[in-house]
């Protein structure tokens, strides 16, 4: 939306009125008026100004048009404009609505028609504005969160300064400070130049904490990485050990094999020993017995003789 300076209340009214019989007025739509003022369209280029030009601007191609501007209107700013086949009440009724920002005031034009009872005379427009005062708002942020997550100054005064001079047709314009030592940042102007200053803080508190979010993201990926890595080198230190272990363990029963075969072939020999001593024990009985009974023969044989 575009916005308008009012640069004073104090500009004179222009009154351009064709000369008409004294007729008697009477209140009419603003619509039905069209009909009565002028019936020729035109094309009107205009270069922007103040309402008082644009209404100049019209009765060089309206001479016999009948437009009342009212003091606190006369200095309201048009924009440039070029408009193609419009009538008259159009083009009057393009200031109807408009509203304004001048310092704490707010001005929203008007037009109001007034038609003859004498036809085809044309009627009159009546421009008119109401003024609304806001008083200056003063708002103090403190920035310190903003700055200790990353963002400079003057990338902070930056953003607000571009931010303001998108609204720049508010006059005057806010008054802005910054204390670096506290980290206090106070804003005074109008309403609406606060609340975008407002907005924009707000803004780049957003980005700010995506930032913080971002960076707390990584050192947990980071951390997540580094235990990762620990758990793959103890993985891998197990199983080296695991490794170690089972060559180990493949040693220990080879050896243990041997034995046991070893064990075996010391069980057999102890068998074929037991059996051996068996044998020799039977042989060691017989040969007694044997021994006892030719010491049994010698007795009897020397008892003889």
């Amino acid at each position: 939306m575009n916005r308008l300076k009012l640069s004073g209340f104090l500009a004179a009214s222009l009154l351009v009125v064709a000369p008409l019989p004294a007729p008697a007025l009477s209140a009419a739509p603003v619509g039905q008026s069209a009909a009565q003022a002028a019936q020729d369209v035109f094309d009107l280029d205009f270069a922007g100004g103040t309402i008082a030009d644009y209404v100049k601007a019209i009765l060089r191609v309206q001479k016999n048009a009948n437009i009342v501007v009212m003091p606190e209107a006369a200095s309201v700013t048009m924009p440039a404009m070029q408009l193609r086949g419009v009538d008259l009440d159009a083009a009057a009724n393009l200031l109807d609505g408009r509203r304004v920002i001048t310092g704490h005031t707010n001005v929203v034009t008007s037009v109001r028609t007034v038609g003859s009872s004498r036809q085809p005379s044309p009627g009159i427009y009546t421009i008119s504005a109401k003024t609304d005062l806001q008083p200056a708002q003063t708002q103090i942020h403190s920035v310190v969160d903003l700055l200790e997550g990353g963002l400079s100054s003057d990338d902070m005064m930056t953003a607000i300064e571009t931010t303001l001079a998108l609204i720049g047709d508010i006059q005057p314009t806010a008054q802005i400070r910054f204390h670096p030592q506290t980290g206090i940042l106070i804003v005074r102007g109008h309403p609406e130049q606060v609340q975008a200053v407002n907005e924009v803080i707000g803004q780049l508190y957003d980005g700010v904490q995506r930032q913080r979010r971002k960076a707390d993201e990584k050192v947990r990926l980071d951390r997540a990485r580094v235990q990762a890595d620990a758990a793959t080198a103890q993985v891998g230190q197990l199983k080296a050990e695991l490794s170690a272990a089972s060559i180990s363990i493949s040693e220990h029963q080879a050896r243990s094999s041997i034995l046991q075969q070893e064990i075996e072939r010391l069980l057999r020999r102890v068998d074929t020993l037991e059996q051996e001593r068996l044998v020799l024990t039977e042989r060691l009985n017989a040969a007694m017995i044997h021994f006892e009974t030719l010491k049994k023969e010698r007795g009897a044989g020397g008892d003889g003789g």
